[in-house]
């Protein structure tokens, strides 16, 4: 079987979203992202950012 066959049947299915930057915008999208049942991981330099979106 080639590897082409292989993919053709293969479904990709993401289910874990990484958020880099909390701030104004990265904030509301790891929300709505979360909101729509993904697994949501967010990071951010700041700590203090970091703590409040917890």
């Amino acid at each position: 079987m080639s590897n082409k066959s292989k993919l053709k049947n293969f479904t990709f299915t993401p289910n874990k979203v990484v958020i880099i930057g909390l701030g104004q915008l990265g904030l509301p999208v790891a929300k709505y992202v979360k909101e729509h049942g993904f697994d949501t991981y967010g990071y951010d330099i700041n700590q203090k950012t970091m703590q409040s979106a917890e």
